[in-house]
């Protein structure tokens, strides 16, 4: 039974990543040096179960993961995470899900994208790897939802699982499942 439970969690946690824009920001600043492995198992991870979901990578620049071409990551330069969301961020973004180790690097700038981004009712999971005394208070003052891993794993599923972000994601959902006409 929980494995069946189990697995009817995942499914659904598919099908709302798979219906709505949901962009995937991960932190490759100078800090995360050495998790260069982890880091594409988990994109690679990503990729093979969130085929819709865009990927991003994050420092001082912002790139896109292009899923045709292998995947680079060179750990460098700071956590330019306001940067990172304006580039991320559009007008049909619905959750953005962030993975870093650290602080950003200018958290007033970081404030007033995520103010941009409330407006327009964008959910932002962040999921801080490391020991949980380390945090960035920051992190929970722009969460929606804030999680706390030892490493990725697990990052994703318990950001697209938990009951907040669900809530926000559902009536997308339902409107994708709609019948254009009725009867």
């Amino acid at each position: 039974m929980l494995k069946l439970t189990l697995i009817s969690m995942m499914l659904s946690c598919v099908i709302w990543a798979e219906t709505t824009n949901v962009s995937l920001l991960i932190d490759t600043s100078g800090s995360m040096k050495g998790k260069e492995s982890e880091i594409k198992s988990f994109v690679f991870k990503v990729m093979k179960e969130q085929k819709d979901m865009d990927i991003f990578l994050f420092n001082n620049d912002v790139k896109k993961v292009d899923k045709n071409k292998p995947l680079k990551i060179y750990p460098k330069g700071g956590t330019n995470l306001s940067y990172a969301l304006s580039k991320v961020a559009n007008d049909d973004t619905k959750a953005i899900i962030l993975i870093t180790d650290g602080e950003p690097s200018s958290p007033k700038r970081v404030l007033k994208e995520v103010e941009k981004l409330k407006a327009k009712k964008t959910v932002i999971c962040s999921s801080f790897i490391g020991n949980k005394s380390r945090r960035p208070e920051i992190l929970e003052k722009i969460s929606d939802v804030f999680l706390v891993n030892e490493s990725l794993k697990g990052s994703l599923d318990e950001c697209l699982s938990n009951a907040k972000i669900k809530k926000v994601l559902q009536p997308s959902y339902e409107e994708k499942i709609k019948p254009k006409y009725k009867f």
